[in-house]
């Protein structure tokens, strides 16, 4: 699996991301509101777009990279080797359909890895964007208790 073995230090690094995407999702929810003091302006609203921003392109770009080296590593080799196993051939339509039936079933774990990585991706990216609503909301209703 690629998880455990060729895929670990890229998975490290995927996840050592998810803390900072979170981190900056809190200080543009902060900023958009206003500060910790809840007076919204037009500098601290930009500024917390701005880094809400960051945010997400932070963790598309974590979850692209991460993506990128399964495919590379895992999903390559294994077209390489259904495609050695079942060639493309010039025949009609239900023949080519068939071949492309084998050749995915011949790959179906990788299949399998790709579903599992994808959600573990989209969890992973979902728990900083709530972890971020969850520390800001915190954040701006301790200050305006005060």
């Amino acid at each position: 699996m690629f998880l455990l073995k060729e895929g670990r230090d890229d998975y490290l690094a995927f996840v050592r991301n998810i803390p900072s995407q979170g981190l900056l999702g809190f200080i543009g929810i902060v900023f958009f509101h206003g500060g910790l003091h809840g007076h919204p302006s037009v500098q601290t609203s930009v500024a917390g777009c701005i880094a809400c921003a960051m945010a997400v392109l932070a963790a598309i770009n974590s979850s692209v990279n991460f993506f990128e080296a399964f495919q590379k590593k895992r999903i390559a080799p294994g077209k390489a080797v259904a495609l050695a196993a079942h060639p493309f051939i010039d025949a009609p339509f239900e023949a080519l359909l068939v071949g492309t039936a084998k050749r995915l079933w011949t790959q179906k774990w990788v299949v399998a890895e790709a579903v599992v990585i994808i959600l573990l991706m989209d969890w992973a990216c979902a728990s900083a964007a709530i972890q971020a609503g969850y520390m800001a909301l915190s954040a701006i209703h301790g200050a305006a208790a005060k």
